[in-house]
């Protein structure tokens, strides 16, 4: 998608006297530039998701005792998504889902985290690894 940027930037652009069609252009590659980010943003938690549900559900890559947290924690993320979604827009008051207003998430300690985290960035490497061969 970084190529969208080069393309803009490299292309020949018109040479036009009249002022607001400029203005309009800037404004233009400023929107194009603003959807680019966000794409490029999502895709990235996108695939920090993916591998953080690849490397709880994988058996062999974390300790089964880390693993459960980890699907725990994530389980509880995605109903906190509907949880979220069952807000009042007009009154901006939560409404509860089934009578739950809160999830309970594991704790995990700093030695998990570091080892998640490790582990997770491992699973990026090779999938971007992948992508580029």
């Amino acid at each position: 998608l970084s190529g969208v940027s080069q393309i803009r930037s490299s292309s020949p652009q018109p040479t036009n006297p009249n002022h607001s069609s400029n203005q309009e252009d800037h404004q233009l590659d400023n929107a194009i530039a603003d959807c680019e980010e966000t794409i490029i943003e999502r895709a990235r938690l996108q695939l920090i998701e993916e591998c953080l549900e690849h490397v709880a559900n994988e058996p062999g890559l974390l300790p089964q005792d880390v693993a459960v947290k980890l699907r725990q924690v994530i389980q509880a993320e995605q109903a906190e998504r509907y949880l979220k979604n069952a807000i009042d827009i007009g009154d901006g008051i939560q409404t509860q889902l089934l009578g739950i207003t809160e999830i309970h998430k594991p704790e995990l300690n700093s030695d998990e985290k570091k080892l998640i985290k490790a582990t997770v960035e491992r699973e990026i490497e090779a999938r971007c690894t992948k992508f580029i061969e």
